[in-house]
């Protein structure tokens, strides 16, 4: 392989080491490789200070979109709650969507979104915004489950990904944990799996 990239390099008018990941990559997808790259274990996440001295937010976890034993209509009125409360910003601990049927055994018969595709589309229109007294939209911080993450194995792609792009609000930071630091404050967000 490191001969043929030699030569891919030599007829991009570049060494081996001039040439960049994008274009490595680049060639080896080309060539039929499978790439993968390795999510970060855990992340630490600076976010700005209320003014006012105080820390308000909301977490949810486990919200498992696609499911019909999910729970949309709690999740919308807990954000009512939260924002009579008002609260700065919210997390999600993962498991967002219910994820690829094959996690557990008879679980397609649990689901009614189906897919990566479903499921991804299902969670950008369903998911519920938190906004502030004043209708700010707030920003939802979430990191990923196992269940969001299974689609990985089946498509190559993280569903959160594809909810992030598409909406401004959410958050997803590539990792099953992470660590908030808001002023001096930490908080310590974990999805275990298993």
């Amino acid at each position: 392989m490191a001969s043929d990239l030699e030569e891919f390099a030599a007829a991009q008018g570049k060494s081996l080491a001039e040439l960049d990941e994008a274009d490595i990559l680049e060639e080896v997808q080309r060539r039929g490789w499978i790439v993968h790259k390795d999510e970060v274990q855990e992340r630490h996440v600076e976010l700005d200070a209320p003014r006012r001295g105080k820390v308000r937010f909301a977490i949810v976890s486990d919200t498992h979109l696609g499911s019909k034993y999910q729970q949309l209509t709690h999740w919308r009125k807990f954000y009512e709650i939260a924002r009579e409360w008002g609260v700065d910003f919210a997390f999600h601990a993962g498991d967002a969507v219910d994820g690829t049927h094959k996690m557990h055994r008879g679980m397609e018969f649990e689901q009614f979104v189906h897919g990566f595709e479903g499921q991804g589309n299902y969670a950008i229109e369903m998911w519920p915004e938190l906004r502030n007294k004043r209708g700010k939209l707030l920003d939802q911080h979430v990191i990923g489950g196992n269940h969001d993450g299974s689609f990985f194995n089946d498509v190559g792609a993280n569903v959160l990904d594809k909810v992030a792009s598409r909406r401004d609000d959410i958050h997803f930071l590539h990792a099953p944990a992470a660590t908030f630091h808001i002023g001096g404050l930490e908080i310590y967000l974990l999805h275990p799996d298993g």
